[in-house]
């Protein structure tokens, strides 16, 4: 059991209380609860099934994705999710996205083939199932049957990989989902100096913005304790020739 504990994180104070259920007496039991603050007085828990055997990597919950959530819940009421349209990609599990659509955004959540069936369920386990569309999306590849530009896009924990295989192609992807006035919201943790090469290239395309640095986290389910960061980009004004 992980027990709950406060990490200082930028301007915010991220609960990582993830508290993996003790076995599975049925079925439908969830295998992690997340416990976040929408707002002063109140917590909430959400709901998530993990299943690696099928899902991969994105089977399992990260710990950057629990920085974005949280991000999310906190959001102030000036700047809503209410009635935004909201994409994630490699979502794997999905928990940013639900949190979105927990706060009322209209959300679509998306990554490979075998991560569909569970971000149905965890979606349907959280009662927004009726907020969010579930659809397959590979980086790199053209979009199909998404409704672009979104207000808002999710990016979680993906950037952890080398130059070739994942950052020229998530790079594409922000690009291509992306227009002008999409609020891309991107939570990683810093595992090598290698990634510095994807942050180099967008910051040709996009105005980058540290918001959140969770410098040495007190808890990790990933079984680390490396830094956590959360960027917000925007696309940049380029001169009309």
């Amino acid at each position: 059991r992980v027990s709950p504990a406060g990490a200082c994180c930028g301007r915010y104070i991220v609960p990582l209380n993830l508290v993996p259920m003790e076995g599975r007496p049925s079925a439908r039991e969830p295998d992690v609860v997340v416990s976040l603050k929408l707002d002063d007085t109140s917590d909430h828990k959400f709901f998530l099934y993990e299943n690696v055997v099928e899902g991969g990597p994105g089977g399992r919950l990260w710990d950057a994705s629990v920085l974005m959530a949280q991000h999310l819940a906190e959001r102030p009421s000036s700047h809503s999710l209410a009635g935004l349209r909201v994409l994630e990609i490699g979502a794997g599990l999905g928990l940013p996205g639900i949190v979105a659509a927990h706060q009322g955004a209209n959300v679509t959540l998306t990554d490979k083939a075998r991560c569909l069936d569970l971000m149905r369920l965890n979606a349907d386990a959280n009662g927004v199932g009726e907020r969010v569309e579930i659809a397959e999306f590979e980086w790199g590849r053209k979009p199909r049957n998404l409704q672009i530009p979104y207000d808002i896009l999710l990016l979680s924990d993906c950037i952890c990989h080398d130059e070739n295989s994942v950052f020229r192609p998530i790079l594409k992807s922000l690009r291509d989902l992306s227009g002008p006035e999409t609020e891309l919201l991107i939570s990683y943790k810093h595992r090598s100096v290698t990634e510095d090469v994807f942050w180099e290239a967008a910051e040709e395309w996009f105005d980058i913005t540290l918001i959140e640095h969770e410098e040495a986290p007190t808890e990790s389910r990933d079984g680390d304790f490396l830094p956590m960061m959360l960027y917000r980009l925007k696309q940049r004004q380029r001169p009309t020739k």
